[in-house]
């Protein structure tokens, strides 16, 4: 028999109004997340969803709903929903918005109200937490969109001002991010929003965070000096020139450490201290790089989208270039110069901001005309040589990666490569007689691509015929570099790739002229093992002309013969096959 159950008529308008608030809490809890993923997609909303949107927002803003929580605070802000929605609409569906004037208004009037009295960061967010659906992003972007309209809009530029000084860092990347797509709407606010950003990332350091009566000076200056720069960029008066980058680091690291010394007197000295590290024969000077005096993450966030390709005219890609220059001069400018490489050493390695910096300079080097001088970029950097092998290594992981990406054809990238090559081979930074073999067999190993992890320009049989006109110039590298086992190791893994089989014959006479110099400590490391398998690989490849050819023959056995006598079961296995073919 059917059976029917119904609540109570109480109970059952309970139940009712519980399933609307938690349809209600869950639209509201999704909706961020929601505007977020139609903003990225460029997407408006159907047209049967946007009065829904609209109606849903006039209601949540007459009677604020209770938001989702834990124990200590709300999950999201009522913000993130208001300024997420407004985005969208400003963004997608502006048309409709001017409709009815009292719908911008509206947008308008919530967005002075955030920006008025903005909601604080939750209480375990990061400045370096992920994530771009805070009612600090949407505000941003509606920033943005409004002042591309109206460079004059004050309530605009409150709230780009606001993105730049955000809490997180990300809020920072992602306005500048948008204002660069629109700064030909934006005509001089753009520079501006550069000449902000800079001035922002060397006041930021300067905040103090530490609860010391001592510093109550400093805490109020960081504020005067952030209120200032804020209202000379609302009300327009802000310059668009700045100072010369390497002098804006200089004078935020002193000012930082001067904060530092006062919280902690004498710190300065001690770290200004070189330091002497005790070898086996003597002892050598330890020399630290500098601290960055701008905050880098601002730097890496405001500049992220700097491209010299997506320059419009003339004069903005002779701007951004000469902004490049000078973020490459802050990095070089922080690295120790080193006199007698056998009595002094750096201790320290690139930074996160150093990496950030190459990369932007490897992808900018292959798209610079001769008129431009690329080579001014490179050469700053190789010319630091094996003392700062470290921050030479960093570029070249970028070169053969990002650069390789950026450039025009393989055939322009080679061609810069040569040069790079050519410049290394006549540096005395690189000479193996005046510098510390470990510091430079490492940057030899980057600069000819011997690293497997970026060597992508060898990995493809398209790439043959421009490696293949190397030939030289590496002969003359391992002429000059030849001795040290770990270029050697290189170069055997880099011939048999299938880009560089037009390398794999002259490899052959360049290793075995080398390794007939080295002794047991030389063959650790994998050596042994992958010049075996380059042996293999040359007489597969070309087994036929190396048994013809008297002086390769020689070449191929003198290595292997080498390999026999310390016992490799590989390299015996390889002599019975050899020694057969040859005698047949």
């Amino acid at each position: 028999m059917p059976v029917d159950f119904n609540w109570p008529e109480a109970i059952a308008r309970e139940n009712k109004e519980h399933l609307r608030e938690l349809a209600e809490r869950q639209t509201i809890s999704l909706l961020p997340w929601h505007c977020r993923k139609f903003l990225e997609a460029g997407t408006p909303l159907p047209t049967d969803q946007l009065q829904w949107l609209w109606d849903f927002l006039q209601a949540i803003d007459a009677k604020p709903p209770e938001l989702s929580s834990d124990s200590s605070e709300p999950l999201l802000r009522i913000e993130d929903v208001f300024c997420g929605s407004i985005a969208l609409l400003l963004s997608t569906s502006r048309d409709w918005l001017l409709q009815d004037a009292g719908r911008m208004a509206w947008c308008r009037q919530k967005l002075q109200a955030t920006i008025d009295d903005p909601p604080p960061p939750l209480r375990f967010d990061s400045e370096l937490s992920v994530g771009n659906a805070r009612w600090d992003c949407f505000a941003a972007e509606c920033g943005v969109l409004l002042l591309a309209e109206n460079p004059n809009d004050v309530l605009a530029r409150q709230l780009v001002g606001a993105g730049l000084v955000a809490f997180n860092y990300n809020t920072t990347a992602l306005t500048m991010a948008r204002a660069a797509v629109v700064r030909t709407r934006l005509g001089g606010a753009f520079p501006q929003m550069l000449a902000f950003a800079i001035q922002w990332a060397a006041l930021r350091p300067l905040q103090v965070r530490q609860d010391d009566p001592s510093l109550d000076a400093e805490r109020e200056s960081f504020v005067v000096r952030k209120r200032a720069l804020l209202g000379a960029f609302v009300d327009g008066s802000l310059s668009a020139v700045t100072a010369h980058l390497g002098k804006i680091n200089a004078e935020a690291r002193a000012a930082r450490d001067a904060i530092y010394e006062k919280q902690f007197p004498g710190s300065a000295s001690r770290s200004q201290r070189r330091q002497k590290s005790t070898g086996r024969t003597q002892s050598r000077e330890v020399l630290h790089p500098d601290r960055l005096g701008l905050d880098p993450y601002v730097m890496k966030t405001a500049f992220g989208w700097l491209d010299a390709r997506a320059a419009q005219t003339t004069d903005e890609r002779v701007a951004w270039l000469g902004l490049i220059r000078e973020i490459l001069g802050i990095v070089l400018q922080s690295v120790p110069n080193i006199d007698q490489a056998s009595t002094q050493e750096i201790d320290g390695l690139p930074s996160d901001f150093d990496d950030w910096a190459f990369k932007l300079v490897a992808r900018t080097i292959p798209c610079l005309t001769s008129a431009e001088q690329p080579e001014e970029f490179w050469q700053a950097i190789l010319a630091r040589g094996a003392p700062a092998h470290q921050w030479v290594e960093s570029f070249f992981w970028h070169w053969f990666t990002d650069g390789f990406a950026a450039s025009p054809s393989p055939a322009e990238f080679v061609r810069i490569w040569r040069a790079m090559i050519t410049y290394a081979l006549h540096h005395p930074a690189w000479d193996p007689a005046g510098t510390i073999s470990y510091e430079l067999d490492g940057i030899v190993v980057e600069l000819l691509c011997f690293d497997v992890r970026w060597n992508a320009i060898g990995r493809s049989e398209d790439t043959v015929q421009v490696i293949g006109t190397l030939g030289d110039v590496f002969e003359r590298a391992l002429l000059r570099w030849g001795g040290m086992p770990k270029v050697i190791n290189g170069l055997v893994m880099f011939a048999i790739q299938p880009g560089a089989k037009q390398l794999l014959v002259p490899a052959l006479q360049l290793t075995s002229a080398a390794v007939r110099r080295f002794d047991t400590y030389d063959w650790k490391y994998g050596l042994e093992e992958n010049v075996i398998e380059f042996l293999h690989t040359c007489w597969q490849r070309e087994g036929e002309r190396i048994a013809r050819d008297e002086s390769l023959r020689a070449s191929f056995l003198a290595v292997l013969t080498i390999l026999v006598a310390r016992g490799s079961h590989a390299a015996i296995a390889l002599s019975s096959r050899v020694v057969g073919s040859i005698g047949s």
